[in-house]
């Protein structure tokens, strides 16, 4: 569920040393469909057309804290983080 996730952040990875992890401290914004965006952005910051779902979290990611936008193929993955953060404060922390 949360490949592309993990890929994003793996592909911005400034350097070796850095711990393979991102945490997600919780939703801004969202679920927000994929039409509601504009298709030429979404190609040219690599968003593949199979990801239908978008939620903006802030992240720690390298030390960095941040607004980020998370994609899911649906919106049931998508609401799976939703619904964590209405019930939890706590972070949802993804190695890879």
């Amino acid at each position: 569920m949360f490949n592309f996730i993990k890929k994003f952040f793996r592909d911005r990875k400034k350097s070796e040393q850095s711990k393979d992890q991102v945490m997600i401290c919780h939703v801004v914004d969202g679920p927000i469909e994929r039409g509601e965006f504009d298709e030429r952005s979404l190609y040219d910051a690599g968003v593949p057309p199979e990801l239908q779902w978008c939620l903006y979290a802030s992240v720690v990611y390298e030390g960095e804290y941040t607004t980020e936008p998370l994609w899911f193929e649906t919106l049931e993955e998508a609401e799976v983080l939703v619904n964590h953060f209405k019930t939890s404060i706590n972070p949802i922390i993804m190695e890879f």
